[in-house]
């Protein structure tokens, strides 16, 4: 047996990831705490999941674009843009979403560096020339980074 506030710190583990596992509880009214079936707990912890407001098997919580695993036992996710009831993994996210580099046109996912109105990864910003990477300082020449 567990208490309510157990409970309580059980189901904000789960709402931060983003899910919540469902499980079959009775009330005890004598004690005022929860007695969980156990069969059915490890039926649902294992197969079950309540996101996005449906209920999902696990196998089928998936990336919407990848296919991967996403949630507490996968990768973070959040809402499809395009369609709210379905999960789409970080990554996917972020190639989908996400600014391109001027260079090789794949997703900024960390810092980057903004010139002439574009952007670009740290390491694709290099001289037209030599191809070597900048410092922090460079000039333009003719719209050129030298």
């Amino acid at each position: 047996m567990y208490s309510a506030s157990d409970s309580n710190s059980i189901s904000r583990i789960f709402a931060t990831s983003g899910l919540t596992l469902i499980a079959s509880n009775k009330f005890s009214r004598r004690s005022k705490t929860k007695e969980v079936n156990s069969e059915l707990c490890k039926l649902f912890k294992h197969r079950v999941i309540f996101s996005l407001n449906k209920v999902w098997h696990r196998e089928h919580f998936t990336c919407v674009r990848c296919k991967c695993p996403v949630g507490h036992d996968g990768r973070p996710f959040r809402e499809y843009r395009s369609n709210r009831n379905f999960p789409i993994c970080i990554d996917c996210y972020m190639e989908e979403y996400h600014p391109k580099c001027n260079v090789c046109n794949k997703a900024l996912r960390e810092t980057c560096v903004r010139a002439m109105n574009k952007l670009w990864h740290r390491c694709c910003f290099t001289c037209a020339k030599c191809h070597s990477p900048f410092g922090s300082n460079f000039t333009l020449i003719y719209s050129n980074p030298i």
